[in-house]
């Protein structure tokens, strides 16, 4: 049975959820939207066999750093079913100053590391700020609730049900919510919206915004995304990070790195329109080559090779067959890998191929800690030492952010 009274606990740390963590009575609590060393009162909203979840009622006594949200959706939502949620699903961490929330995120990547890979913290380096904290979004979706023609448009809470309207959103481009607004006024359109239907909303470099519902139509003309070394073409089916300003640093890391690196030769194996593959093109490296099984994608990125009269190849191909082409083209005592895979990390087939390829050196961009730690662990075992890590908020305000590991094989 769930308690009905509040009690009152101190965070002891917020966890990667952005949940902070406390405890009571032996057990241990969740809540959202508070900073460690708070005291506060809490409301037990749902117990579980190990732990609670639990929401924010009162912050008795707020951390140094605690500041008022920019938005007013953030802690405490507006038009949402009574006792439903407290806090808005599109970011976790207003309520706290970006140069706080950026050390955070720094804690607890050196923690999750040495956890589950046994990295050293001195190996990790202080996250890189993103240039912008709000505001920054290039892409944001929206899903539709149709509730007998009671029409929300907005972001899906934790339950994969419910919807919270949003009329704007102040992670969005200035363009992407002017957009939003002019849509919502247009007579006709928030109910021509079936119940589930998403629409995502895409700036593209120049400031132009852009929607479509569902999926994007193959078709449809190709966004442009400057880099630091010129504007790329991108299918609007096809990935591209959503934070202009920050993902200029993720690349730039990513170069500066391959840079550094002794190895002529660069194979990306998750090469999307080409980014990374570009980048090592872009500085001089003799061969890279490129694969992705997105082969709009792989269009694109051959497309932007030739506009920017940079010389790398690309193939449609998935990140496990990337071994083959150290049967026939690479020669792994001079070839650096660099992988950038979903959240899900690599899969079993993409960790065996790694390890029958044998690369001299390693890239791995990841967005999601724990995979991360979870592969450069088997990784390292397999004969390799992790020389750094290097983090980027690519997510201001959110619990999200990119990392950079760099590996090299051992002797």
């Amino acid at each position: 049975m769930i308690p009905t009274d509040d009690i009152t606990v101190t965070i002891d740390e917020v966890a990667y959820s952005g949940k902070g963590v406390s405890r009571h009575n032996g057990r241990v609590v969740f809540t959202r939207g508070v900073i460690a060393g708070e005291h506060v009162r809490v409301r037990i909203s749902k117990s579980f066999r190990d732990y609670d979840e639990a929401t924010l009622i009162q912050v008795l006594e707020p951390a140094p750093t605690r500041i008022t949200p920019e938005c007013s959706l953030a802690i405490k939502p507006r038009g949402i079913r009574p006792g439903a949620y407290t806090v808005c699903p599109g970011c976790q961490y207003q309520h706290m100053t970006y140069e706080a929330e950026c050390a955070l995120k720094t804690t607890q990547l050196r923690k999750v590391l040495a956890h589950k890979a046994g990295i050293p913290e001195a190996r990790i380096a202080d996250i890189l700020p993103s240039p912008i904290a709000m505001g920054y979004r290039n892409k944001i979706r929206l899903t539709a609730e149709n509730d007998h023609g009671v029409v929300q448009l907005g972001y899906i809470h934790e339950d994969n049900e419910l919807i919270l309207d949003i009329e704007q959103c102040p992670l969005a481009d200035p363009a992407i919510n002017a957009h939003l607004a002019e849509l919502r006024a247009k007579p006709g359109f928030m109910h021509s919206l079936h119940d589930r239907t998403s629409i995502t909303f895409r700036r593209s470099h120049d400031g132009t915004p852009s929607h479509w519902r569902d999926k994007a139509v193959g078709d449809e003309s190709w966004l442009k995304e400057s880099t630091p070394f010129g504007v790329v073409s991108t299918p609007r089916s096809s990935f591209f990070q959503i934070n202009p300003s920050a993902s200029q640093l993720l690349i730039q890391t990513v170069q500066d790195l391959i840079k550094q690196a002794s190895q002529t030769d660069i194979l990306d194996a998750y090469c999307g329109v080409g980014i990374f593959a570009l980048a090592a093109a872009a500085i001089g490296k003799k061969r890279v080559l490129a694969i992705d099984s997105d082969e709009a994608a792989i269009t694109a990125a051959t497309y932007n090779a030739k506009t920017l009269s940079l010389n790398a190849s690309f193939m449609a191909s998935p990140a496990r067959d990337l071994h083959r082409l150290f049967k026939n083209d690479l020669e792994a005592d001079n070839t650096l890998v660099v992988v950038d895979p979903p959240r899900s990390g690599l899969h079993a087939e993409v960790r065996t191929a790694l390890r029958k390829a044998n690369p001299a050196a390693l890239i791995y961009v990841s967005c999601a800690p724990d995979t991360l730690a979870r592969d450069l662990a088997e990784i390292r075992d397999s004969g390799y030492t992790i020389q750094s890590v290097q983090a980027v908020d690519m997510f201001p305000r959110t619990t999200h952010f990119e990392s950079v590991a760099y590996l090299t094989r051992n002797p």
